[in-house]
């Protein structure tokens, strides 16, 4: 990608420090802003961090691109993807915010400087940069130079070591951060339980931040899953299903020769069907983005990075052959249909006797106690950022930063205002104690998705009582077709205390059961009546 195209250098006439809210909403082409993105903007220009959990299309671009219009100094928005950047340069470019600039990890040393420059002198507002270049220190002296005063991390949940991490340079973006002196920081994503909330404010060293989390639930679209024999079944009954559904959409599948196989048995029955995933050349991915979203009737195959964050608003299904790791997982990928309001469909298509290769590939992310001594010793041998530990303890930056978490929790490690090593001669038994919970977090992860796969349970409520959200039945899922009118039972909502797992909501009574999401283990099903009689459970 270059730096920015020719007409992307012109100065921007406003005068920040004297436009309002009103005046910056309408330089986005909005009429008016959502409750939610206003308390968003008034945290950022009243110099407060600020965490924002929103479901896809719900507008997150429009906090970031009218507070930085207002803040005076530029700003700077890291996010995972090319595709992504582009996109957000595009919706600028179609508006009247100031012009944007991008960069990413293959950027020359002279496009960097070229746009270091237009940072400098006003010529830019916003850059947009993939996290690789954030690996080069001296561009991120650079940029201090220039004081940034608005850091964006979009699709932040790629940074949180108890999920499963998208790239290893945005676990590096705490250190980042502070690099540039700490400035005002906006974090977004769509899909953040309690646990990763607090992850993201730890990681990224904030301090007292806005934590705004909405109303997740998506319901214009509908939660279907098809169960058959084996995988093999399942991928021909999803060949039948787009044989019959002719609407645009996004199937989701694991590997590259299955996207591409999948395509081609798509075409066979008359529908526009092309692959999309890593392996292929950038100018192949630009086109096929672009054919994709000018097309109404087309099917792009592709692994899952394909429509992260990209506003293609009329995506009317979105489907899986191998199901997500985790439900918080489907619930990214499935935000990606319905954009515009209108009603779609998120199908699974399962087979039994194959769990999903996407979800043993994600598995139990063990972090064994070793990797925690080794880290401690590259503390102790003066390493005080994650790159550094990396190069002295031998480690992958995901092993360092899921024992970084596992240390912090132990108080042998502080991140705030950057990583410093507490206490040296921190137990093993209160380490492996530590490392339990953190396996014991992934397994209630997994077992939340097989739940989700053989339950008769509302389908919208597992996957809310993952990101710990109680709701009535939806009435939107194949489930809640199936039983029919049903009634709330009063205890969904409640808050509990668990003596071992902490505090918790109820999001879903079936029968002698109860599913709570608690904040610190995730979503776990218990006797409700037998762990009250024996006052496991409190009510809050």
């Amino acid at each position: 990608m270059t730096a920015a195209s020719s007409t992307e250098t012109r100065l921007f006439t406003g005068e920040p420090d004297t436009l309002d809210v009103e005046h910056a909403t309408g330089l986005a082409g909005l009429d008016q802003l959502r409750s939610s993105q206003q308390r968003c903007i008034d945290a950022l220009l009243a110099g407060r961090d600020a965490v924002a959990v929103m479901p896809t299309g719900s507008g997150k671009s429009a906090i970031y691109q009218i507070a930085a219009t207002i803040i005076h100094g530029p700003t700077l928005v890291v996010t995972p993807l090319l595709a992504l950047v582009q996109d957000q340069q595009r919706s600028i470019a179609e508006t009247e915010l100031p012009p944007a600039m991008a960069l990413d990890g293959n950027s020359s040393r002279s496009e960097r400087s070229d746009v270091l420059a237009a940072l400098t002198k006003g010529a830019t507002e916003f850059c947009f940069v993939t996290p690789e270049i954030l690996a080069d220190e001296e561009f991120v002296s650079r940029l201090a130079a220039i004081e940034v005063s608005l850091l964006v991390i979009d699709e932040a949940h790629c940074m949180v070591s108890w999920g499963h991490s998208f790239r290893p340079n945005y676990l590096a973006l705490g250190d980042v951060r502070r690099g540039l002196g700490a400035p005002v920081t906006l974090a977004l994503t769509a899909s953040a339980d309690p646990r990763v909330r607090d992850d993201l404010v730890r990681m990224l060293s904030m301090t007292d931040p806005l934590v705004h989390v909405d109303q997740l639930g998506r319901f214009n679209i509908e939660l279907d899953l098809r169960t058959s024999e084996d995988r093999s079944a399942a991928r021909r009954e999803l060949v039948s299903y787009f044989a019959e559904d002719d609407r645009k959409a996004i199937i989701y599948a694991a590997r590259r020769k299955d996207c591409e196989s999948l395509a081609e048995d798509l075409r066979s029955t008359g529908r526009h069907a092309f692959a999309f995933h890593g392996g292929l050349r950038t100018i192949e991915k630009a086109e096929r983005a672009e054919s994709f979203r000018n097309d109404d009737g087309a099917v792009v195959v592709a692994t899952t990075a394909f429509g992260m964050g990209v506003d293609i608003p009329d995506v009317a299904v979105v489907a899986h052959l191998d199901f997500p790791p985790t439900l918080v997982d489907y619930y990214q990928e499935i935000g990606r249909a319905g954009r515009d309001g209108e009603d779609a469909r998120a199908v699974a298509f399962v087979g039994r006797r194959h769990r999903s290769r996407r979800a043993f590939a994600g598995g139990v992310r063990k972090v064994d106690v070793d990797d925690c001594a080794r880290v401690i010793g590259a503390m102790a041998a003066g390493a005080t950022s994650r790159r550094a530990l990396v190069e002295k303890s031998s480690l992958t930056m995901g092993r360092v930063s899921r024992a970084l978490t596992v240390l912090e929790m132990a108080e042998a490690v502080r991140s705030v205002p950057r990583l410093q090593l507490l206490d040296a001669s921190v137990s093993e038994e209160r380490i492996t104690e530590l490392c339990e919970q953190r396996e014991n977090f992934d397994r209630s992860q997994i077992a939340a998705v097989e739940r989700y796969l053989s339950s008769s349970d509302c389908r919208w409520g597992q996957i809310l009582a993952a990101l710990g959200e109680a709701i009535d039945p939806c009435r939107k899922c194949d489930n809640c077709e199936t039983a029919g009118p049903q009634s709330t039972n009063p205890m969904v909502g409640r808050r509990v205390a668990h003596r071992k797992f902490g505090d918790g909501v109820v999001t879903g009574v079936s029968e002698n059961d109860a599913t709570i999401a608690f904040d610190q283990v995730g979503p776990r099903t218990l006797d409700l009546d037998l762990c009250l009689d024996q006052e496991i459970i409190t009510l809050g």
